[in-house]
């Protein structure tokens, strides 16, 4: 049953019982059970095995119900979830819940049963809901709100593995069902990795553990619920996630965004969601990119956010007036951004996670970075198989060289060899040689030359 604005009063059955749920959830809310002490022996409500029992700024006793052995709830079987309410316990005892309270309502007691049971000028209850309003039958609003939340965060006993979890606001039928397909190197649509029904960890909130094929890969996660009331729905998030450690990390989603960072204290998982937070742009800012979210179980060092730009993201529009904007909960804020010299890519540094996007507006204005010394980044993944990236970073234009050696000494593959413009650049290694065929597991070194400057690495290829 739903219950909402609503009076149960001076009921005369056995140990009242003003409402008996049997095998069935129920969902109460700014509703009012009472009765006084001359018609009352006991329970106000009964709720009896079944679906979750949701009360919401609600009461539920009597004036004198310190002299009687009764609660004014009985459950058994089910669970129960109380919010913002006044759902009496004899021998002063409360029910867990939160905010709820255990006071005389200090119901005015005199008239037709409607006047009787309203709230006296000295209640406390009457400020005391959610909203700030009065608890019982003549506060809130007749309709109630269905608002359900999906979250992934860090699960608390493996470092490689996340969480979804969902909040409900009204108690479901049944645990809703997640599906998680991926997007796989060498298939063509998203494959099925994994399905079942969530576990339900505490009143309206339940929980599954992700499990990934391969991390890294874009990942898609389909939940559907249905609520008490036969209401059903269902979200889908769209992400990728993997291991966040002590080394470099870096995460890509398709070509449109990518994060680098290590581990600051303990590994952890960190990834990128798709988000639809703020959807309206500020004055004078045109939104030129979808909007992500930056999450992580541990806290991030040396942390970088990148955008691809191309023409379609920039419709005509200059890239020295695009920046990344920040999602600070009630407008987009645009933060300090740099652009290569190509104008390819724009990033910032994650000063906190959220959510980012690409903005463009005449007002904003990128600055040009560019690399004071030559550099060359430790490969990522290291160890790898199949392919692995390798990152350098040219202060000007010049001739530059990367190539590929074992542990003899012998050059089994160039990566690049030309001219390289002022920036940032990536090149990728699949684990083959200048013939086409791979290489041994084993050591090798890969070594960046410009001019008389020299840099090497080592990586490890497993296969």
């Amino acid at each position: 049953p739903l219950i909402i604005k609503c009076l149960v009063a001076d009921n005369t059955a056995i140990l009242g019982r003003g409402l008996y749920t049997f095998n069935a959830g129920s969902v109460i809310s700014y509703s009012t059970f009472a009765a006084s002490s001359d018609t009352l022996a006991g329970w106000l409500m009964v709720a009896q095995y079944g679906d979750q029992t949701m009360i919401n700024n609600s009461i539920l006793g009597s004036p004198t119900w310190d002299n009687v052995t009764n609660d004014a709830l009985c459950t058994s079987g089910t669970d129960v979830a109380i919010s913002f309410s006044d759902v009496l316990m004899a021998d002063g005892a409360i029910f867990d819940g939160l905010e709820n309270l255990n006071v005389d309502p200090q119901f005015k007691l005199s008239g037709a049963i409607a006047a009787k049971y309203q709230l006296s000028e000295t209640s406390t209850l009457l400020t005391a809901s959610d909203a700030g309003d009065e608890l019982g039958f003549e506060g809130g609003l007749s309709v109630i709100g269905w608002d359900v939340t999906i979250a992934l965060l860090q699960n608390g006993l493996h470092e490689n593995s996340l969480d979804f979890v969902l909040t409900s606001t009204i108690p479901l039928k049944k645990a809703p069902y997640l599906a998680v397909e991926q997007d796989l190197p060498d298939t063509l649509e998203y494959t099925m990795v994994d399905s079942g029904y969530m576990t339900e960890i505490a009143p309206m909130i339940y929980n599954l553990p992700l499990y990934q094929q391969e991390e890294g890969e874009p990942t898609r996660a389909i939940i559907s619920y249905t609520n008490i009331m036969g209401e059903a729905d269902a979200d889908t998030l769209e992400f990728t996630a993997r291991n966040l450690a002590s080394n470099i990390s870096l995460l890509s989603y398709y070509n449109e965004i990518s994060i680098s960072g290590r581990a600051a204290d303990e590994n952890g998982m960190w990834g990128i969601l798709k988000s639809d937070l703020g959807s309206v742009p500020a004055e004078g800012m045109e939104f030129i990119s979808e909007a992500y979210e930056i999450f992580s179980g541990v806290a991030i060092e040396e942390g970088r956010l990148e955008f691809s730009v191309d023409d379609d993201m920039l419709s005509g529009r200059s890239a020295e007036h695009s920046a990344v904007a920040f999602w600070n909960g009630d407008f987009w804020t645009p933060v300090a951004s740099y652009m290569n010299s190509s104008g390819s890519k724009i990033w910032t540094d994650i000063a906190e996670l959220g959510v980012y996007r690409m903005v463009w507006g005449e007002s904003l204005d990128v600055m040009i970075a560019l690399p004071s010394k030559l550099a060359l980044n430790q490969n990522y993944p290291n160890p790898f198989n199949p392919e692995t990236t390798i990152s350098f970073a040219v202060p000007t234009l010049n001739k530059v060289r990367l190539d590929v050696y074992n542990l003899m000494g012998r050059k089994i593959a160039t990566l690049f060899d030309g001219v390289a413009e002022p920036g940032y650049h990536q090149v990728r290694w699949n684990g083959m040689n200048t013939q086409g065929l791979s290489v041994a597991s084993g050591v090798y070194f890969y070594k960046l030359q410009l001019g008389s400057q020299v840099i090497s690495k080592k990586m490890v290829l497993l296969r």
